[in-house]
C-alpha cells in the first residue's frame, strides 16, 4: 500500500497532484526527461457525505530509444518508487509487440485500491507509459478543470444540403 492511502488527515487535490508529479518525476529520472506527451485532467466523482470529490488522472507516453533494457528500467522505476513509499511489483507481459515490463500499484490486473487509485508504468523495447490515477478526494472540479465549466453553449451549425 502506497504512503498516499495510509491513515492521515484527508488527502486535498494539491497533495494527490505532488504525489503524481514525485511518481511521474522518478519515472523520467530514471527513463529520461526529454519527449513525453503528457496529459492530465480532472474527473468528477460525484459526492460523498454531500461533498463533492474530485479525481486526477495523469498519462504520459513515450516513444523514443531509451538507455536501458526495459526490464532494467522497470526494476529501477520500482526501486525509485519504494523510496517514496509506493509498493509495486513488477510484472511481465509477453502477450504484446514488443514485450512490455509493468511496474504497477496494485498489481498488474488486479484492479485498483479500493480508493480508486492506480500507479503504472508499461515500458517495452522503444516505448513508456506512465499512469497515475489518485483517490478521488474533496474539491471543486470547476475551479480544477476550468476549460470544461464554460457557461457558454457551443454552437454547432447546421451543414448545408
Amino acid at each position: 500500500m502506497s504512503a498516499e492511502h495510509a491513515d492521515e488527515d484527508p488527502l486535498t487535490p494539491d497533495a494527490v497532484s505532488s504525489n503524481g508529479e514525485r511518481l511521474y518525476s522518478a519515472v523520467q529520472e530514471v527513463v529520461g526527461s526529454e519527449g513525453w506527451s503528457s496529459n492530465k485532467q480532472w474527473f468528477s466523482c460525484g459526492l460523498n457525505d454531500g461533498v463533492a470529490e474530485v479525481q486526477l488522472r495523469l498519462n504520459s507516453q513515450l516513444d523514443a530509444v531509451l538507455d536501458d533494457s526495459p526490464e532494467d528500467l522497470a526494476t529501477h522505476v520500482q526501486e525509485k518508487w519504494s523510496t517514496l513509499g509506493v509498493k509495486a511489483t513488477l510484472t511481465v507481459n509477453t502477450d504484446l509487440e514488443p514485450t512490455r515490463f509493468i511496474v504497477s500499484d496494485p498489481p498488474f490486473l488486479t484492479g485498483t485500491h479500493e480508493d480508486g487509485a492506480i500507479t503504472d508504468l508499461w515500458i517495452g523495447e522503444g516505448i513508456a507509459d506512465f499512469g497515475y490515477v489518485s483517490p478521488c478526494v474533496p474539491g471543486d472540479i470547476f475551479e480544477l478543470q476550468p476549460s470544461q465549466s464554460s457557461s457558454t453553449p457551443t454552437l454547432t451549425r447546421p451543414s448545408s444540403p
